[in-house]
C-alpha cells in the first residue's frame, strides 16, 4: 500500500521558488540601502569644510567675498 499525497509535490515546488525570489528580493533591498547616495553630508563633513574655508581665509588663499560664500553655501 503506498501513501500517495497531491498536495505535497506542490507545496515542495512552491517552496522551491519562493524561497529563492525571498532571497533575490531580500539581497536587492539590502543593496538599495547599502548603495543609495546621502542626500545631504553629515554634520562633521559641514564642520571640516568650514573649517578648512576658515583655514584657507586665514592663509589668505581665499577673499572674503570666497569665503562668506563658502559659508552661506554650507549652512
Amino acid at each position: 500500500m503506498t501513501w500517495h499525497m497531491p498536495m505535497m509535490g506542490y507545496g515542495m515546488a512552491f517552496g522551491m521558488l519562493v524561497i529563492p525570489l525571498l532571497s533575490v528580493f531580500l539581497l536587492g533591498v539590502g543593496a538599495y540601502f547599502v548603495l543609495r547616495p546621502t542626500s545631504t553630508p553629515r554634520a562633521h563633513e559641514v564642520s571640516n569644510a568650514l573649517e578648512t574655508a576658515r583655514m584657507r581665509y586665514a592663509r589668505g588663499e581665499i577673499s572674503r567675498e570666497q569665503y562668506e560664500q563658502m559659508r552661506r553655501d554650507l549652512e
